[in-house]
């Protein structure tokens, strides 16, 4: 089964926007803000692996591997995800980027995609809005820490 994820997300924090972007732009250090997130392992080119811990729900365990290609854009500070499809249960793509808005920097995410789970059929309805919450609150918690750091 196939559940979208679809997130924007915009959070402000107190400083400069290149400042939060030099903090973006290291991906191992920015990934390591990742709830849940067990390995992040460079694969080359540019692609990443990120192994993030099974969630356990009724009974069951789900694994989540997504692999992406990352480009970093300094000029315009952005960095963008393009999915990898050939590895891993998710194709994850989008862009983050850190824009100025008078004395605060805007983290602003735009992520989505597709997560693929085995489910079995009774429970493939209520799925898919607990995927996509679960997807949700590791993103919001991802903010809450690239906050924390750098405040």
């Amino acid at each position: 089964m196939k559940a979208k994820v679809d997130l924007v997300r915009n959070a402000h924090i107190e400083g400069e926007a290149s400042e939060l972007f030099e903090l973006l732009s290291d991906l191992p250090a920015t990934m390591s803000h990742f709830p849940k997130l067990r390995a992040f392992t460079d694969q080359g080119d540019g692609e990443w692996l990120w192994d993030i811990e099974p969630i356990h729900v009724a009974g069951m365990t789900y694994e989540l591997q997504v692999v992406t290609r990352f480009e970093i854009d300094a000029a315009n500070r952005v960095v963008t995800l393009f999915p990898v499809t050939t590895q891993g249960n998710a194709e994850i793509g989008g862009h983050f980027c850190a824009v100025q808005d008078g004395n605060k920097a805007v983290l602003k995410l735009d992520i989505a995609g597709t997560i693929e789970v085995d489910v079995p059929m009774l429970l493939r309805a209520p799925a898919k809005p607990f995927i996509r919450g679960y997807f949700a609150k590791l993103i919001d918690r991802f903010i809450e820490r690239i906050q924390a750091e750098y405040a």
